[in-house]
């Protein structure tokens, strides 16, 4: 094998134990996320180990090690010409044999385009990118990093300042033309991928406190960043074998949200997985209010009004707590002054079961207020900002005209090398938003967006704002 100008070589020595003979082959180090030893015993094997912020040397080894194959080499040689894949040469004493070892790297320097989707109410976000064509050896072979189910961490450095996290992708698709200039991608998130499609199989029946139970079915899933908010009270769910993961977690926040709070799934930018009450994830990804100037914030608008989703009352019907009927209660729904909307256009809800008549009533109030001026959607196109996420309060100022103000219910960060960096966001007009002590706590209606269905072709539950 050839020389290169970059070996594998360290200027420290990493003890693996008494696994390993002699013949270490050295240290791949993956950035600030992970690192792998690769050595000889009966094989060629790796030890890996989680890195702290890129502190590899003090990194603890995985155990037991893991074999790569099987082959009792006794030599083995290493080469790194670049970033990605290592090259090396291993005998047996009898036969040379040429390695071809694929692992992690940053590929920024690839990147043509890149989008990544979030929206309010639902935990899947959706990433595509277009990468530079490099050939067979990195898109078609077996071994190559772009493969279903090979990760993306997304960030952004500005000047000289520290990487700022945009998030995690998990490849599903590759589309690789031999003729092409770039090679599309597409993924999801950590939610999105681990917990959309697998299923329970034969572990469906799970019972205790709703922190343990929610952390048993995501390390199930093979999630490894997890962080859930602890509970009490013990409960029982069982699943279907051929229930989706997230299915059945819907169930479990379903069955855990109250009248005043709502049990939530979200990811943070780093990848972890969270689960919570709304007040107490706020404080781990907090919703901001913002103020946006239309001219020189945002550069390009659009404006849609859609009475799709739009009612004049809520009636509500329930049950106390012997299981007997409640008196319906009807309330009026707040809209825009000069909507001609039917006078009996009405929403029937059914409350949660052990209300009293007064308890009903209270609660067909906060449907109602949830309702409110629901029809207005806007889509905004500005310069690049990060830390925009659902759930935001927008405030947009148009001179002297006044404010339009409603909830961010999507976020497109948008990338390519022709037109740089823009963030895209959409924004709904209707219910409400209050402010918490540190964080926004916001209201949404349990009602599919006219303006998000048509223009975004996806039914989702929305979240919406009034302040």
């Amino acid at each position: 094998m050839a020389e290169t100008n970059a070996p594998l070589v360290w200027d420290f020595y990493r003890e693996v134990g008494s696994d390993a003979n002699a013949h270490v082959g050295g240290v791949v180090h993956y950035y600030d996320e992970a690192s792998q030893t690769l050595f000889l015993n009966g094989g060629l094997k790796t030890r890996t180990a989680d890195v702290d912020d890129g502190h590899w040397e003090d990194s603890v080894l995985s155990s037991p090690s893991i074999f790569i194959n099987e082959n009792t080499y006794t030599v083995l040689g290493l080469d790194h010409p670049s970033n990605g894949v290592l090259y090396g040469a291993a005998t047996d004493g009898t036969t040379l044999t040429f390695l071809r070892y694929v692992y992690a790297m940053d590929i920024s320097m690839l990147m043509e385009s890149w989008s990544l989707v979030s929206q309010t109410d639902n935990a899947i976000v959706q990433f595509t990118g277009a990468v530079q064509n490099l050939g067979p050896d990195i898109f078609s072979f077996d071994a190559t990093l772009f493969q279903p189910g090979h990760r993306i961490i997304l960030n952004i450095m500005m000047g000289s300042s520290q990487p700022y996290p945009i998030g995690v992708a998990w490849l599903d698709e590759c589309d690789y033309d031999i003729v092409g200039d770039t090679v599309d991608i597409s993924g999801r998130n950590t939610v999105g991928y681990f917990l959309k499609d697998q299923t329970f199989d034969d572990t469906y029946a799970y019972t205790g406190v709703s922190s343990a139970i929610m952390t048993a079915i995501l390390t199930y899933a093979g999630i490894k960043k997890i962080n859930v908010q602890p509970g009490t009270g013990e409960m029982l769910f069982t699943f279907n074998p051929s229930d989706a993961l997230l299915d059945g977690i819907k169930k479990m926040l379903s069955a855990y949200t109250t009248s005043s709070s709502e049990w939530k799934i979200l990811e943070l930018p780093d990848g972890t997985v969270c689960v919570g009450y709304e007040s107490w994830l706020a404080n781990l990804l907090p919703n901001s209010y913002y103020s946006f100037n239309e001219g020189s914030d945002v550069f390009k608008r659009k404006t849609s009004k859609l009475s799709d989703s739009s009612y004049v009352a809520i009636r509500a019907t329930g049950k106390d707590s012997n299981d007997a009927d409640l008196t319906p209660v009807t309330v009026s729904v707040i809209n825009f002054p000069y909507w001609a909307l039917g006078s009996h256009r009405t929403k029937h809800l059914t409350a949660p079961n052990g209300l009293t008549q007064a308890g009903l009533q209270e609660w067909a109030e906060a449907q109602a207020t949830k309702y409110q001026y629901i029809g207005i959607g806007e889509d905004f196109t500005g310069p690049f900002r990060p830390q925009l996420i659902p759930g935001d309060v927008a405030e947009v100022v148009e001179g002297e005209v006044g404010t339009s103000l409603g909830l961010i219910t999507e976020v497109r960060q948008v990338f390519s090398k022709k037109e740089g960096f823009k963030t895209e966001f959409s924004v709904d007009s209707g219910g409400v938003a209050t402010d918490g002590e540190n964080y926004i706590v916001y209201s949404r209606a349990a009602e599919v967006s006219g303006f998000n269905r048509r223009q975004r072709v996806i039914d989702l539950v929305r979240y919406i704002a009034k302040k």
